[in-house]
């Protein structure tokens, strides 16, 4: 009788500290911007690099559903080498929404639009070259540090396009925002 009564106790508290954790889950729906539109004089185009030296100049727009996971959006990029040299252009469209996570509202000194947050998402993209021979599939992650985040959180983009083996994974700079719909 004691066992079960502590089986039930602990699952009782594991229950309620999950309790905040759920009510805080974001829903609705967000547009995103990376290095366009108000942002392009906070650092214009996203650029980010890969092990070997080669960079990325990116940029885009959106939005998407936190509930259904529904994503819009599409942006361009440059590929370069680690001299400068173009190796490749394209484009890129989103495809969904594998997850967001807001740090909440920025500073309203800051000046940015109504609905501004920090936050970081996950969406699933197509890369699409110029001269396509292929259309690849890719992870693309949009960090925005602003709200309430973690010191390790970094602003900028990272993308991992499968098939290609190509993995940009260290932000440089650019700036990106999420803004959510206020008329949820």
């Amino acid at each position: 009788m004691r066992k079960n009564f502590m089986i039930f106790l602990l699952s009782f508290f594991v229950v309620m500290l999950s309790l905040p954790l759920i009510a805080a889950r974001e829903s609705g729906n967000y547009t995103y911007l990376i290095g366009e539109g108000i942002l392009e004089g906070f650092g214009a185009s996203e650029t980010v690099e890969r092990s070997s030296g080669d960079i990325l100049i990116l940029n885009g727009s959106g939005t998407f559903n936190v509930d259904t996971e529904e994503v819009i959006g599409s942006g361009k990029f440059i590929h370069e080498n680690s001299l400068g040299g173009v190796i490749g252009r394209g484009s890129w469209i989103a495809t969904e929404l594998i997850t967001f996570d807001s740090y909440g509202p920025v500073d309203p000194s800051l000046g940015l639009p109504e609905g501004s947050e920090g936050g970081r998402a996950l969406l699933r993209v197509l890369v699409i070259p110029n001269n396509p021979t292929h259309i690849f599939e890719g992870v693309l992650r949009i960090s925005c540090a602003l709200g309430d985040f973690r010191p390790s959180v970094k602003e900028g983009v990272r993308l991992s396009v499968r098939g290609a083996k190509i993995n940009f994974n260290q932000e440089m700079h650019g700036a990106t925002l999420f803004i959510k719909n206020m008329s949820d």
